[in-house]
């Protein structure tokens, strides 16, 4: 969260209240659940639940992609963590920010 302090209607103070680590743990749990929404959207569940029950294998397109989205959550996951553990401390605006402009559906890692 952010307060902005103003003195006769100019902001004088910006001052932030976030932390690294509750950024991160919020991005980390976006991205995880964009992942899953990506995954879903192959119809990959209906599909295992045939294969496991003796119908058709799951199509190797299919299998990549969900291979593809497991690797760009694990990737981005890296890349989070990698910001916060570089950061200068807990309350460093700057690499919240950072964590907070990775995007699942922009982002090109």
């Amino acid at each position: 969260m952010v307060y902005e302090l103003y003195e006769n209607g100019v902001c004088i103070k910006v001052i932030g209240t976030r932390t690294v680590s509750n950024s991160a743990h919020i991005k980390i749990q976006d991205i995880k659940e964009c992942c899953k929404k990506s995954i879903e959207e192959t119809g990959l569940s209906w599909m295992v639940e045939r294969e496991v029950s003796g119908g058709k294998a799951v199509p190797e397109e299919i299998k990549n992609a969900c291979i593809f989205y497991r690797d760009k959550s694990n990737r981005l996951e890296l890349l989070i963590n990698g910001i916060a553990e570089n950061a200068i401390d807990d309350f460093d605006q700057g690499a919240c920010d950072q964590i907070e402009q990775i995007d699942w559906y922009s982002n090109s890692i």
